[in-house]
């Protein structure tokens, strides 16, 4: 989940991890957080922490393993139901012979190489967490 921190200094490998208990928890595509935008008219941003970042957090529950950590940052954006119509939607478009009109086979390919670059970006993390933990 998309979340803030407050993070004094931001590790160059853009990770940060925390064992509590028989929890990893994940900080990941850490950014300092943009200034609050003024929405009520008045002239004063509201203030913020100057350390304030916007990341991602997932929990890994233990065992911790490559592929625990790779599981939790999938399936923290893409619920099974997510993945089954993700799957059958691109099945479909790549069937020469199904029904699927020309612009909803597109929308149906790009949305599975969004899925699939997502599983990239959560095997490189796990790599990173793996190699941190030793």
């Amino acid at each position: 989940m998309k979340t803030l921190e407050q993070i004094p200094v931001i590790p160059e490998s853009g990770i940060i991890i925390r064992q509590e208990g028989a929890v990893l928890r994940i900080f990941f595509d850490i950014m300092k957080a943009p200034d609050p935008q003024i929405t009520d008219g008045s002239e004063e941003s509201p203030s913020q922490p100057e350390d304030l970042c916007e990341c991602y957090n997932v929990d890994v529950p233990a065992p911790i393993t490559y592929g625990s950590i790779v599981s939790a940052i999938v399936n923290d954006r893409y619920s099974a139901d997510d993945v089954q119509a993700l799957s059958a939607n691109f099945i479909d478009a790549k069937d020469t012979r199904s029904s699927v009109e020309e612009d909803k086979r597109e929308e149906y390919v790009n949305e599975w190489s969004e899925y699939q670059s997502w599983r990239t970006t959560a095997k490189g993390i796990a790599t990173t967490v793996i190699t941190m933990l030793k």
